[in-house]
């Protein structure tokens, strides 16, 4: 939509090949949107400037190590565009459009999503409000921090035992 704009930030090592390659497959699509290609690493306070202005974060993989990005999106209250194949991730339809890997699906999700958020702001603070929700169910210091402590006191105490000297 012309109001919209598209921002592909890519992540890794992407070397001028894969930037190019990228660009061509761009210029062989119909967005009617502004498109922003980023290839490096952005400041922190850009980087959160990126997530407050961000409406919906679109996972494009399904490795683990994109996983981060979204997590921390979710956690900034931004639903997600994602592949149904993302099982590592806390993505359900209450706060991510899922979607298998046909374009189809994947234009089908941009254009529900825009509609979503331009035409029903309920839907879209609802699916907002979730995938903040589930990211503090998923990893909120109140989650994190039992689990750190158990695990901290198993290495504690194995190191203990460690130390104990067998008497024969």
């Amino acid at each position: 939509q012309p109001k919209t704009t598209l921002v592909i930030k890519l992540v890794g090592a992407v070397n001028e090949a894969m930037n190019k390659a990228a660009i061509r497959w761009l210029k062989t699509q119909t967005f009617q949107c502004r498109i922003i290609l980023i290839n490096e690493h952005l400041p922190q306070q850009q980087y959160e400037n990126l997530i407050r202005n961000t409406t919906f974060f679109v996972q494009a993989g399904t490795t683990e190590k994109l996983g981060k990005a979204v997590l921390e999106f979710m956690s900034a209250g931004k639903p997600v565009i994602a592949s149904k194949g993302n099982n590592h991730l806390p993505l359900d339809q209450d706060n991510a459009f899922l979607i298998t890997a046909e374009e189809d699906d994947f234009k089908a999700a941009l254009h529900q999503s825009y509609r979503l958020f331009q035409d029903e702001p309920l839907g879209y603070r609802a699916m907002a409000d979730s995938a903040s929700q589930r990211m503090s169910k998923y990893s909120s210091l109140a989650v994190v921090e039992p689990m750190l402590n158990a695990w901290l006191d198993q290495l504690e105490e194995e190191h203990s035992s460690a130390d104990q000297i067998p008497t024969d």
